[in-house]
C-alpha cells in the first residue's frame, strides 16, 4: 500500500502541517520574540560599517514566499578583518557580544562560519547568527543577494544550499517548501556546481530523484 506522503503534494503538505505545528508552538512559548527588532538593531550594526543586512535562514525562507515562524536571526555578517569594529558597535547599541568575538566553524561545512550576537528584548533573547565572510562561496553569496524591502535577501538557490549544509529535519522541509514554489526558475547549472564544490551534492541529487525533477 503507498504511504500517504509518497507523493510529491502530499509530502509538501504534511511536511507543512508538521513545521507549522512546530512553530507555532513556539511562539506560544515565547511571544516576545520578535526577530525582526534583532533586525532593526543589526541594521544600525551594519549600517555604520556601511553594509546592508542580508538575509539568510528562517526569514530568508520567510521572504521567499514560505509562511513559517522563526525565533532567530541568520544573516551575512563582515569580512574576519572587521569583526572586532563589528563587536564594539554592536556592544554600544545593546546586542550582548562575546568575549571574545571568534568565528566558529559550521559542524557540516569547512566553507562557513559564524559568530552569535544576542539581542534582548523584554523578557526574549533573540539569537543573530553572522556568516563571516571569509570563503569564496559567501563572497558570491553576497554578490548576488538581492533586495528585500530596504534590506537584502539571499537567492533561492544560495538559501537551499545552505540548508542543504545544515542538513537538519526542519531544513529539508524548508527546501521541499522553496522547491515547490521556485524550483522552475531556479539557476540549477549555479546549483550543482555549488553543491559539489560544498560537498552536497549527494543530499540535493537525493532530493530530485526522490521527487522525481530535473
Amino acid at each position: 500500500m503507498k504511504s500517504p506522503v509518497r507523493e510529491w503534494a502530499d509530502l509538501w503538505r504534511y511536511g507543512q502541517k508538521l513545521l507549522g505545528s512546530a512553530y507555532r508552538k513556539r511562539a506560544k512559548r515565547n511571544p516576545e520574540a520578535q526577530p525582526e527588532r534583532a533586525v532593526e538593531a543589526l541594521r544600525a550594526v551594519l549600517g555604520h560599517l556601511g553594509k546592508k543586512v542580508i538575509l539568510a535562514g528562517g526569514l530568508a525562507v520567510i521572504a521567499w514566499g514560505v509562511e513559517r515562524y522563526t525565533a532567530d536571526v541568520d544573516a551575512l555578517g563582515v569580512p574576519p578583518d572587521l569583526l572586532i569594529e563589528l563587536g564594539e558597535v554592536a556592544e554600544g547599541i545593546g546586542f550582548a557580544v562575546p568575549n571574545p568575538l571568534l568565528p566558529e566553524p559550521l559542524p557540516n561545512s569547512d566553507w562557513l562560519s559564524k559568530v552569535t550576537l544576542t539581542w534582548r528584548e523584554g523578557g526574549a533573547e533573540i539569537p543573530v547568527d553572522l556568516f563571516v565572510i571569509d570563503s569564496e562561496f559567501l563572497e558570491e553569496v553576497e554578490l548576488r543577494a538581492g533586495k528585500a524591502g530596504v534590506d537584502r535577501v539571499v537567492t533561492v538557490e544560495d538559501l537551499l544550499l545552505f540548508k542543504l549544509i545544515a542538513g537538519r529535519e526542519k531544513d529539508r522541509l524548508d527546501i521541499l517548501s522553496l522547491m515547490k514554489l521556485h524550483f522552475v526558475t531556479m539557476n540549477k547549472p549555479y546549483l550543482a556546481r555549488w553543491a559539489k564544490r560544498l560537498g552536497v551534492q549527494d543530499a540535493w541529487a537525493d532530493l530530485k530523484e526522490e521527487h522525481k525533477l530535473g
